[in-house]
């Protein structure tokens, strides 16, 4: 089990890779690779990236609770890389209608929550888009 940011998800996804244990998730960062079976690792100080379904959690459970007291700054920077990644959904090898939707869908909530965050931090609406 994995809770934490982008870098707990990626070393749980890099361990899963290696023992072939299932991956159950709680992010506490706005991301979105926590759904994906992409893995970037560093070796030799070269950067790589491969995708792999062994990387891909079992279960990924988002509670708004964890994220409700990030900073502002944290919150727009993390939605933002949140974004980055739904849009790179639309032009993945792999997309095709379901993953289209659900990309899009994100892109539209996390537009919703960035208009918001700044006149509402706190909301629980704006912190759940």
């Amino acid at each position: 089990m994995a809770v934490g940011g982008g870098s707990t998800t990626g070393l749980a996804k890099a361990l899963a890779a290696r023992t072939d244990v299932d991956l159950v998730v709680v992010p506490t960062t706005y991301s979105g690779s926590e759904v994906t079976p992409v893995l970037g690792e560093t070796a030799d100080g070269r950067n790589t990236t491969r995708a792999t379904p062994a990387v891909l959690p079992e279960t990924v459970i988002y509670d708004v609770e964890l994220f409700r007291d990030m900073p502002v700054a944290m919150s727009v920077t993390s939605a933002v890389n949140a974004l980055a990644h739904a849009v790179e959904a639309l032009y993945a090898p792999e997309a095709n209608p379901a993953v289209n939707s659900w990309a899009l869908e994100s892109a539209r909530s996390l537009a919703n929550g960035l208009r918001g965050l700044t006149a509402q931090p706190f909301a629980r609406q704006v912190r759940t888009d």
